[in-house]
C-alpha cells in the first residue's frame, strides 16, 4: 500500500502569493490535505518574495479550519550554524549545534507566536531539515511530538516517543508501497502544472483522499533494527554520492587577475 503526503514549506506573509493561490485552488479542487510548514516570525530575506500580505494569518486559520495540518517551521528561518544534525541534507541550521537553552527558547517563542494567531501546530518541520538530539529534547519539552523528516518506509516511534513521518525532498521515488512525504517549495515555482499532474496521477493515495493524518499517526510503531539499518545505509550512500559528485565536479578556472597574482 502506498501513502503519499504533500508538504509545503516556507509559508509566511511575504511568500509567493501568485503561485500559492494557484496551489491552494488545486488542493481544494482535488480534496488533498497537505502539511503546511509555517514560519512563525520570518526574517529570511530569501523568503521575502512579495510584499507582506496583511491577510496571511486569516488565511492560515482558514487552512487549519479545512483540516490541513499546520507545522511549525523553525522560528525565524535564519541559519547561524553549519551543523547538519541528524538528517544531513544540508550544512546550514537554525537549531543543530546550539545548546538546549537556545533551541528551546526559539522553539517555544515560535510556538507562542503561532498560538497567538490561533494556530495549533501539531508537526515539527526544521528549516533545511537540520536538527539534532538537543532539538528533540526541546520539542518534547514544549509538547511537539511529531516530526516530518527522516528516511524510512513507514512512520515510526523513536526511543523517546517521537513519531517520525518519513520525508523526502523533490520528486517521488519509483516505489509503490510505504509512506512518503514530498516536500514542495512553492516560492521559486513558475508553474503548478507538474504538481497538477502528480495529483491527478496519485490522488487516491494522497492524504485527505486516501487516508487521514490521524489514521497515519495510528500506524506508527516502534523503530526496529531494520529501520535503523535502512537509515544508516541510505545516509552512507547519500554522503558517498555527494562526495563523489564533488570530487568529479570540474574545478573553476581562476580569473586572469587571480592568475596574475600567483
Amino acid at each position: 500500500m502506498l501513502r503519499l503526503l504533500l508538504r509545503f514549506d516556507d509559508l509566511c506573509p511575504t511568500m509567493n502569493w501568485d503561485v500559492w493561490d494557484r496551489v491552494e485552488a488545486l488542493l481544494d479542487e482535488s480534496g488533498v490535505q497537505p502539511i503546511l510548514a509555517v514560519v512563525p516570525a520570518n526574517e529570511d530575506q530569501r523568503l521575502m518574495v512579495d510584499r507582506p500580505n496583511p491577510s496571511f494569518w486569516d488565511r492560515a486559520r482558514a487552512w487549519q479550519a479545512k483540516g490541513w495540518v499546520i507545522g511549525q517551521h523553525g522560528y525565524r528561518h535564519v541559519y547561524d550554524s553549519a551543523d547538519p544534525g541528524l538528517v544531513p541534507w544540508w550544512r546550514q541550521s537554525e537549531f543543530a549545534g546550539h545548546p538546549f537553552e537556545v533551541q528551546h527558547a526559539r522553539i517555544e517563542e515560535g510556538l507562542r507566536a503561532l498560538r497567538r494567531e490561533g494556530l495549533n501546530p501539531t508537526v515539527w518541520v526544521a528549516p533545511s531539515h537540520t536538527f539534532d538530539e538537543v532539538t528533540i529534547q526541546a520539542l518534547d519539552r514544549v509538547g511537539l511530538r511529531v516530526i516530518s523528516d527522516g528516511v524510512s518506509f513507514r512512520p515510526y516511534v523513536d526511543e523517546v516517543g517521537m513519531v517520525w513521518i518519513p520525508q523526502q525532498p523533490w520528486k517521488p521515488w519509483p516505489v509503490r508501497s510505504g509512506t512518503w512525504s514530498l516536500c514542495v517549495h512553492h516560492n521559486p515555482l513558475r508553474s503548478v502544472e507538474p504538481l497538477r499532474r502528480l495529483i491527478a496521477r496519485e490522488r487516491p493515495r494522497l492524504m485527505g483522499v486516501g487516508f487521514r493524518f490521524d489514521d497515519l499517526l495510528a500506524t506508527a510503531r516502534p523503530k526496529t533494527a531494520t529501520d535503523t539499518a535502512f537509515e544508516r545505509a541510505y545516509w552512507s550512500l547519500f554522503v558517498g554520492r555527494r562526495r563523489l559528485r564533488n570530487a568529479l565536479r570540474p574545478r573553476r578556472k581562476p580569473a586572469r587577475d587571480d592568475a596574475d597574482r600567483s
